[in-house]
């Protein structure tokens, strides 16, 4: 029986994630779907000591941004090698 239900993993980036997110890539059922999850908070939810913090003018966008390509990263680790695009 083929266990068609996505796999989740979540994916920081780090060095031992990638190792983590590529073997776990290679260990899927072909067709199997991977779903990868970046966790982010906007600076303006983030306090040191109880201060408030204000973040510069575009920084949760850049952010934001960042933990996308983490995330975009992350999912194309998962995918199986065989079936990966050439990158260009």
């Amino acid at each position: 029986m083929v266990d068609d239900r996505p796999v989740m993993f979540c994916f920081d980036g780090s060095r031992q994630a990638r190792a983590a997110i590529e073997e776990a890539g290679r260990q899927l059922e072909h067709g199997r779907r991977a779903l990868v999850a970046t966790v982010w908070s906007p600076a303006e939810l983030m306090s040191f000591v109880g201060a408030p913090v204000s973040a510069p003018p575009g920084f949760d966008d850049q952010v934001s941004d960042k933990a996308k390509q983490v995330a975009d990263d992350g999912a194309e680790l998962a995918e199986p090698p065989g079936s990966r695009p050439p990158r260009s």
